[in-house]
């Protein structure tokens, strides 16, 4: 077996046309018990739900594969959200700990006999991912199996199928049974190339080594299993090249604290299902899981999925989440506990306020709601959050348990990005330059970087900053090279990269050879502002929430060579090809190349106005407005009820790499002044930025936040494009 990397996560999924592969991803959770008021629904008679959470985080007895901190956090959390907020019966949810090989096996088994024809089937894998080579007469695929890493597997200890993998076509073979009697078959498999179904080997990273021979079990198998494509959906935490994170999600930093410790995927996932309306698909349910994950500042993850998204969340039978918060409990020295907590979008510095029953006739009683009686209601601030609980100090009045509470400020949400400068020789030839990036780090907090801030510990960093003197870089490198120890004159010229915690390079663009520091450190400050502004604009995506508003994009496709104009390609006999218009959230980077121009058509399908606005973050990180452009007049975004338009203008796909466009929905006018920026060399424009920043922040308790005795409403879904450049590679 090759040397371990650090514990990580990592994922892929194939195309069922070529074969069943899974990628896995872990997280981890605080075992806390969701408030009830909060997550009431009703479990229907006819169909049930029946899961299996899978837990693998113990491996001392495999050699080679380190440990994990987050999969029985994750199993937790998942059996919270799923019994809480669906009212899944515990019966229901199988519970898998550290399991061997065939325990798996035997636990899939015993799942298939409990599921009748209708049911609806969730799956749930926290652990280590890993591959075996696939034989040579293997058809398709990239030459590797996908596996999950079992107890015991890879050890002399085992005898067996449990001293070997899991293999991807094992857990395809166990899916096929269960969708000959349902097709509601969900599989979430949160570990390193879980697309494919592995977990990374790196600290605080899901996934192992690979084993460079065949599977012992492979021949049993056939090369593809036809898994169908509209029935069942298959998530997988992280594409083949990256890695599948574990992370402290309350703090955004690595795990310290094996009691804090999540999957980054599995964490935002479950906070997105809780938050889940009736209506709303498992296709919502991703995208707002992916556009959290992808406005953390550390995270280089993208999940994976395939299959039919489109099928309601457990049928679509629950009912909505409250607009309260339950007090759970009042101690002695006057702290008030609440069955709430990070999962239904409470913050430290959240402000709430008891519930009061004005017309005890006209209003049902509840029970510990605040009498009619009470002159001023009780206020609360809390002061601790966990994921489905939290703590609050009382600023007026008394409150009793059972009390309901409702929400009346959020806190800020978003903290500081915390970046460390460092390197192996900060302390001896690099410390004048060092000191010079600091410095003008610092002086640019109070303008362009007043979201960030510079920590001493290393360890304590999101993003690390590492001056190194590489002998010979790759230009593609996307990982720290290493560095050589030198002494002047005998310098290789210093670089500087931005690398996250565990190595990986941020952006091709956050590389900085550092020849001309006087040159450089400028474009770093504007660098640092741009990305950091770009992550906080796809963040408004997370909370997702359903409006009035359906969108629906048209692609417009040049012929080769055609460079006219987008508006050109949209007359009539152009030449160009038209493909749609189809759903906003379906559009995928497989249907869209480069000079690809974008038109859409926004439908207001409720019963008054709503305004509706476009925007988009380039792959180098300049923030357009698509609709309604900065030269046009704001009430462009106005939808009147049951009316529809289609936009004048035209977005061209003009560069390569991620594209991120947003699409933000309220039932008032939002102003977006200021709000572009030029990119990597832009000028910040904070102030509207902060605005929409605080909307990703209103929480999903009320949808809306009060404000002078107004609600505002809202909602936003994002998409990200991949594109190719000219030579068909995506960057």
């Amino acid at each position: 077996m090759t040397p371990i990397r650090p514990v990580t996560r990592t994922s892929s999924l194939r195309r069922l046309a070529r074969g069943f592969t899974l990628d896995i991803t872990s997280g981890i959770t605080l075992g806390l018990t969701l408030g009830v008021s909060l997550l009431a629904l009703a479990a229907p008679a006819q169909a049930a739900v029946q899961a299996l959470l899978i837990a693998q985080g113990d491996y001392r007895d495999s050699p080679g594969v380190p440990s994990l901190q987050g999969p029985l956090n994750d199993l937790q959390l998942m059996k919270e959200v799923l019994s809480g907020r669906f009212k899944v019966p515990e019966a229901n949810i199988a519970q898998l700990v550290d399991a061997t090989h065939s325990q798996v096996e035997q636990a899939f088994a015993e799942l298939t006999a409990r599921v009748k024809q209708g049911d609806q089937v969730y799956v749930h894998y926290s652990g280590h991912g890993s591959w075996y080579d696939a034989p040579a007469s293997a058809k398709g695929g990239r030459g590797q199996d996908q596996t999950w890493v079992t107890r015991g597997a890879r050890s002399s200890k085992f005898k067996g199928k449990d001293a070997v993998d899991v293999l991807d076509k094992e857990v395809g073979s166990w899916l096929l049974k269960l969708h000959v009697i349902t097709p509601d078959v969900v599989l979430v498999s949160d570990s390193c190339h879980s697309a494919s179904m592995t977990r990374d080997v790196q600290v605080g990273v899901r996934s192992s080594d690979g084993v460079p021979d065949a599977h012992p079990l492979r021949d049993q198998f056939p090369d593809l299993i036809e898994l169908p494509a509209d029935q069942g959906l298959r998530i997988g935490a992280a594409r083949d090249n990256e890695s599948a994170i574990e992370l402290d999600p309350l703090r955004n930093t690595r795990c310290t604290d094996a009691r804090r410790c999540y999957g980054i995927f599995t964490w935002h996932w479950a906070q997105a299902l809780h938050n889940s309306r009736p209506g709303e698909s498992w296709g919502d349910v991703y995208d707002r899981t992916l556009a959290a994950i992808e406005a953390q500042p550390q995270v280089l993850q993208r999940a994976q999925k395939e299959g039919a998204a489109d099928r309601a969340v457990f049928g679509g039978r629950y009912a909505p989440l409250t607009a309260t918060v339950p007090v759970q409990a009042v101690q002695r020295n006057g702290e008030v506990l609440l069955g709430a907590g990070r999962l239904a979008g409470l913050t430290e510095g959240s402000e709430l306020v008891g519930v009061v029953v004005q017309d005890e006739q006209a209003a049902p009683a509840v029970q510990g709601v605040q009498s009619a009686q009470v002159a001023q209601p009780p206020r609360l601030v809390v002061t601790g959050v966990a994921a489905a609980s939290a703590q609050a100090r009382l600023l007026q009045g008394q409150v009793q348990p059972g009390a309901q509470l409702k929400v009346s400020t959020y806190g800020d949400s978003e903290a500081a990005i915390q970046l460390h400068v460092g390197g192996p020789q900060v302390d001896g030839v690099d410390a004048a330059l060092a000191g010079d990036i600091r410095r003008a780090i610092e002086q640019a907090r109070a303008t362009s970087l007043h979201n960030f801030e510079l920590v001493d510990r290393r360890e304590a960093a999101q993003w690390r900053l590492e001056l190194v003197r590489p002998g010979n870089t790759d230009a593609a490198a996307a990982s720290l090279p290493a560095h050589h120890n030198c002494t002047p004159p005998n310098c290789a010229a210093p670089q500087l990269w931005v690398v996250n915690p565990y190595g990986q390079l941020m952006h091709p663009k956050m590389r900085f050879a550092l020849a001309d520091p006087a040159v450089q450190i400028p474009r770093l400050l504007d660098n640092l502002a741009a990305y950091a502004r770009a992550q906080a604009l796809r963040a408004i995506a997370r909370q997702g929430n359903a409006t009035p508003l359906h969108v629906q994009v048209t692609v417009l496709r040049p012929p080769a060579g055609n460079t006219a104009s987008c508006a050109a390609g949209a007359r009539d006999g152009s030449g160009w090809q038209r493909l749609g218009p189809r759903p906003f959230a379906l559009l995928r980077s497989d249907e869209v190349q480069l000079r690809d121009c974008l038109s859409f058509q926004i439908h207001n399908r409720g019963g008054q106005p709503w305004y509706g606005y476009l925007l988009s973050v380039a792959p180098d990180f300049r923030i357009d407005r698509v609709w309604p452009t900065a030269r046009m007049n704001e009430d462009e975004a106005r939808v009147d009820a049951g009316k529809g338009l289609t936009t004048t203008t035209f977005y061209r796909l003009s560069d390569p790499g991620r594209e991120t466009l947003l699409f933000v929905a309220g039932d008032r006018q939002t102003p977006m002044p200021g709000l572009e920026s030029a990119g990597l060399r832009g000028t910040p424009g904070h102030g509207a930025l902060q605005r929409l920043s605080r909307l990703s922040s209103l929480g999903s308790l009320s949808r809306g936040v009060e404000s002078a005795d107004e609600v505002v409403d809202w909602g936003a879904q994002s998409i990200t494009l991949e594109l190719a450049g000219d030579g068909g590679a995506r960057p």
